[in-house]
């Protein structure tokens, strides 16, 4: 099932997606859960997928390998149902430095002694 529609974001979240692009990931899952909360179906699997980008990032800046790992392969399954909602963010360049992301963290072995891991983040491009 896709979720088809153009809209508009609100202020909200796209002051959350500033701030997630600025490195304030904890913040900017604040935002984008209240905004998540408030929404109705079906575009809050969208704000839910947003919401996990800032979550993946604050994982990846304390090198939580395993917490990056999870959340990348759910937030392509969940990108993937929204690929045809059109708004301000390029979903399509979101979707390619995701896929690169998990290419990069599928190189790190997760046995690796329990080190702070250099993980990039991710921008969440707009168009």
């Amino acid at each position: 099932m896709s979720i088809e529609m153009e809209i508009l974001l609100p202020e909200e979240v796209l002051t959350a997606v500033h701030m997630n692009n600025m490195g304030h990931f904890f913040e900017a899952h604040e935002v984008l859960e209240l905004a998540w909360r408030a929404e109705k179906e079906p575009i809050r699997e969208f704000y839910q997928a947003l919401l996990w980008v800032s979550v993946m990032n604050y994982h990846a800046e304390r090198g939580n390998l395993k917490g990056v790992k999870r959340l990348i392969n759910r937030l392509l399954e969940r990108l993937h149902l929204c690929k045809d909602v059109r708004t301000a963010i390029n979903l399509r360049g979101l979707l390619a430095s995701l896929m690169r992301l998990d290419e990069i963290v599928g190189c790190i072995p997760t046995d690796a002694p329990d080190q702070q891991q250099k993980i990039p983040v991710v921008l969440i491009p707009l168009n």
